[in-house]
């Protein structure tokens, strides 16, 4: 909640200096309803999930602040600073361009898909979280959807430089763009208890289906997930950067589970040595090398 570097929090509500977080179930794209936990910043608000979205709106957007903010101290770790072009509103006079916060828009109507739009460092992005048409459920309550569109914000700064936002505009790039946006939601909920063989889904709280909002779940095995480059020759794939985004995310889960089984997983996301911490390591430079 602070945004000038002195002690004591600027705001009392879903604001800071990472993330400016609001409902806008009108989709006008011009602010509406923030949960506020007053001085002493407790935001503890009612989850009856049984009930319709709209009556524990102030849960959720506390929901999406929360992660937002912990999605931008991990990003951090790995090298998404002020320097690379990070969402922030006071960069600390550590480089890039500051009053950018993520500005994001929880229970943005219904039926409208969850997006992400990055303008150049220095403008602040904006997600959109809807509610399901088929599910009624709300996509911000769903931590993968969250991840999902906030690594599109971090791949778009990153490749070509935090000031270009045309670099992941080709056919394949958009597939690819797609692709580290699943890796990263699948990698930032990986727990120990996942198994290299085991499959694991996007978006299966929001979809209210198993089988998550992708062909097959992400897995080593491919008896579970068959998807291979190969597959990109396919029609239906290569017109769709979803379909695209699966191959080059399975890729990458592939190699999230060499290095786990060389060096071991930590559920550490900040400090961690593990496989897993070094996997991500590689994308996040990985993305940096990239031209236009």
């Amino acid at each position: 909640h602070d945004t000038n570097g002195i002690a004591g929090a600027e705001f009392t509500d879903t604001r800071g200096n990472n993330a400016i977080v609001q409902e806008d179930t009108d989709n006008n794209d011009t602010g509406g309803f923030r949960p506020d936990g007053a001085v002493g910043l407790n935001f503890d608000f009612p989850l009856d999930l049984s009930q319709a979205p709209a009556t524990y709106q102030a849960a959720s957007i506390t929901n999406v602040f929360y992660l937002v903010n912990t999605l931008h101290d991990i990003h951090y770790q790995y090298g998404f600073t002020e320097a690379a072009g990070n969402f922030q509103s006071n960069n600390y006079g550590k480089g890039g361009v500051a009053n950018d916060p993520v500005i994001v828009d929880v229970q943005n109507g219904v039926g409208i898909g969850p997006s992400f739009f990055t303008p150049p460092d220095g403008t602040s992005p904006r997600m959109t979280l809807s509610i399901g048409s088929a599910s009624g459920r709300d996509s911000g309550l769903d931590s993968g959807i969250v991840i999902h569109e906030f690594g599109h914000g971090v791949a778009e700064r990153l490749t070509g430089g935090p000031a270009n936002d045309k670099a992941l505009n080709g056919r394949q790039s958009k597939g690819m763009n797609e692709g580290w946006a699943d890796w990263w939601a699948i990698m930032l909920m990986q727990r120990s208890t996942y198994a290299k063989l085991g499959g694991y889904t996007i978006g299966s709280y929001f979809s209210n289906l198993a089988a998550g909002g992708r062909r097959f779940p992400y897995s080593f095995d491919k008896t579970v997930n068959p998807l291979t480059y190969a597959d990109y020759n396919n029609a239906s794939t290569y017109t769709s950067t979803h379909k695209t985004g699966e191959i080059w995310a399975s890729a990458l889960w592939d190699m999230n589970w060499l290095l786990i089984d060389k060096y071991g997983f930590s559920s550490d996301f900040y400090h961690g040595t593990g496989g897993n911490n070094t996997a991500l390591q590689l994308v996040m430079d990985g993305l940096k090398l990239q031209g236009t």
